[in-house]
């Protein structure tokens, strides 16, 4: 409560994101204060009703600051003693004795390259985010970059985007350029539903000397419908427990222009279980089927993580990966010396994948008959990094080093490497 009783400030995640409001008492008006990418939590007043001091997460710890209200921002006149006398035992006591950081509202970069920037505050609704991912690995490379803008004043949220990415290895590139127009719905507080229309254009450069000169150019277009269900608990930033699971249906559309007339079916689920403070054991399945006259060629690219884009190829595939993530050193609060990069934990990662692929039998009756020769296995060890970049934005950098187990004709021999700036999933 406001010292004066008129008004209360509260946190709530509508977006997904605790953010603080304040509710105006005689008007029911409700106006939002702050827009923080860690969060903003547990408002308290000032004595004089003419600031909130609150905590925002940052830096894998909380801090305290203080902005005056957007509305209002002197006690109101509010003719009802005894609410006044009562909202005083709500109202945070004593705060000069916290070190207070000013908080100003106004559009700002929260986040800047090389990972990607979101401009906030004041935007309320209106959210633009940028994203840059770099992977580097044995005889290759992917990188990416996406601009996004989402509008969440309505429901459902709509968004527009356009995005360019660059994936090369052993077998030859693929470059592609394009955008995408979309609305999701959210059922519940776990449960979306979207559906995005998208427009592509895909360039293919071979490897072989035949074909070296000879870039495959194909447009593609279609709709991509999507339900997703997310309960995950996460610990700075890394999920500890709960589950996801998301169907997936994309059709391109000839009719619309596309080079490409197929339709593919995606499903996958995740399961995270803490095992004891910290030590979580994560694993995926997933699976792909293709149909159509251009039916897709999958590989097993981040599938298996020991292969690239190479062979096997086909069109189902079939996948599962498990994790078991650790810490080595917690709170090591290295800072660069220009505080531009804090180095907060260090951490262990042991895994496993396994994946089947097929060019002539569809997923049903790979899963029927789950022994078979064609089944691919890698195991390997990693090292994730957490840092945090100028002070807010989160950046796990994680090097691997993995073999492929198998001993099929395709797989690759030797302890191949990644470096990758993402989560693996």
């Amino acid at each position: 409560f406001r010292p004066d009783g008129a008004a209360i400030a509260f946190a709530a995640d509508p977006g997904g994101t605790f953010h603080l409001f304040i509710l105006d008492l005689p008007t029911s008006a409700v106006t939002r204060v702050t827009d923080v990418p860690g969060g903003a939590f547990s408002p308290r007043w000032t004595p004089d009703g003419r600031e909130i001091v609150f905590t925002v997460y940052r830096h894998g710890r909380f801090t305290t600051w203080s902005t005056p209200p957007r509305t209002a921002p002197a006690p109101a006149e509010f003719a009802d003693p005894a609410r006044a006398a009562g909202a005083a035992s709500f109202t945070r006591g004593l705060i000069e004795t916290y070190e207070v950081e000013p908080y100003e509202s106004h559009i700002r970069f929260e986040s800047i390259l090389p990972t990607g920037a979101r401009l906030s505050d004041i935007l309320e609704h209106h959210r633009f985010d940028t994203g840059v991912d770099y992977k580097f690995r044995s005889g290759g490379y992917d990188l990416g970059m996406d601009v996004t803008y989402t509008n969440r004043s309505l429901r459902p949220d709509f968004s527009a985007g356009v995005a360019a990415t660059t994936q090369r290895d052993s077998s030859g590139s693929d470059s592609t350029f394009g955008g995408m127009l979309g609305v999701s719905y959210p059922l519940d507080s776990s449960t979306r539903v979207s559906l995005e229309l998208f427009a592509r254009e895909k360039i293919r450069h071979e490897v072989s000397e035949a074909d070296r000169d000879l870039p495959r150019r194909t447009f593609e277009d279609g709709l991509d419908v999507k339900v997703v269900r997310r309960n995950i608990t996460s610990r700075r930033h890394n999920p500890i427990s709960g589950y996801f699971v998301a169907l997936q249906a994309t059709v391109w559309a000839p009719w619309m222009g596309s080079d490409v007339d197929r339709v593919n079916y995606r499903g996958e689920g995740r399961l995270y279980l803490e095992l004891w403070h910290d030590h979580v054991l994560a694993v995926r399945m997933a699976a792909i089927h293709s149909t159509g006259p251009d039916r897709d060629s999958l590989s097993l690219k981040d599938r298996v993580r020991a292969y690239d884009s190479g062979e096997p190829r086909g069109t189902d595939v079939i996948w599962a990966n498990a994790e078991f993530r650790f810490p080595i050193w917690r709170d090591i609060d290295w800072v660069s010396p220009a505080e531009l990069v804090l180095l907060k934990d260090l951490r262990g990662i042991v895994f496993t994948d396994a994946g089947v692929i097929s060019q002539e039998e569809n997923v049903m009756n790979m899963l029927a008959y789950p022994v078979r020769e064609e089944w691919h296995w890698s195991a390997g060890v990693s090292l994730q990094f957490d840092l945090f970049l100028v002070e807010r934005k989160y950046l796990p950098v994680i090097i691997t080093l993995v073999k492929a187990l198998d001993r099929t004709e395709e797989a690759p021999r030797g302890i191949r490497f990644e470096v990758n700036f993402e989560l693996a999933f």
